[in-house]
């Protein structure tokens, strides 16, 4: 693999095995989410694995800037970040929101660049263009307490005014792009495909899961962790393990 430059951009947060990586693992957080919630990975995953994490505007160190509420805008944008810094030997992570953006870039990837990810693993999530579209209320208690009932588990950070303040902006941008997100049926990529839900999932089904089988020429298999929608922090043991599997049998 070649070395990847020393600096990503700020659009991107790196951990593990930087320029000595085998594969890469790029992750695209759940809304609401950061770049940090990916920030301890590198440590369950094998030790030539470079994480590379996908940093929204208007999160974190970029809290100053406007967050993006259009799925075209958003995918657009992190293409053109990550398309100068990908060879081969790269694949994709998405958990809810982000399982979305993840496939969207890679349409892009490979419609624009002609790249590839040798796998894309997709939780917590049903396929674009399947299901209802999300909807979380439109004042912030209903917001809060709609992500409450997903099990996310730092809603406690929306009592402090100061911190809600801060970080509302962005949770209900996310769910705009989700809510406004329409795209056309049909799609497919021939990566193959991996879909992660929790079996307690309220918003995400095993059918639902399924319904990625059609978004795909590649191959495609499901597996469910005990949890609900953010099974993948109590999980994380186990959910490392099977990708890092996964990883060596993409290589």
């Amino acid at each position: 693999m070649t070395p990847p430059p020393p600096n990503p951009t700020n659009w991107l947060r790196r951990s593990g095995a930087v320029g000595r990586a085998r594969t890469r693992l790029i992750c695209f957080p759940h809304a609401g989410g950061a770049a940090s919630f990916f920030s301890r990975w590198a440590r369950g995953l094998p030790a030539d694995v470079e994480v590379l994490a996908v940093n929204y505007p208007g999160r974190e160190d970029r809290i100053n800037e406007p967050c993006i509420d259009d799925m075209d805008r958003m995918a657009e944008a992190v293409t053109r970040q990550l398309a100068p810094l990908l060879d081969d030997g790269f694949t994709f992570f998405g958990h809810s929101m982000g399982a979305k953006i993840a496939f969207e870039v890679a349409l892009r990837l490979e419609k624009e660049y002609g790249r590839e990810p040798a796998a894309l693993f997709l939780s917590g999530s049903e396929a674009p263009g399947h299901g209802e579209r999300d909807s979380a209320g439109d004042d912030d208690a209903s917001l809060i307490e709609y992500i409450a009932t997903l099990g996310h588990g730092n809603t406690e950070v929306y009592d402090n005014p100061q911190l809600r303040e801060l970080l509302l902006p962005s949770l209900r941008s996310d769910f705009r792009l989700v809510e406004r997100y329409d795209p056309p049926r049909g799609r497919s990529t021939p990566t193959p495909l991996t879909v992660y839900i929790g079996d307690r999932d309220p918003d995400v089904s095993v059918e639902d899961a399924e319904s990625w089988r059609s978004a795909t020429t590649g191959g495609f298999a499901l597996k469910t962790f005990p949890g609900g929608h953010f099974y993948l922090v109590d999980a994380e043991a186990a959910l490392l393990t099977e990708l890092s599997q996964r990883l060596r049998d993409a290589a």
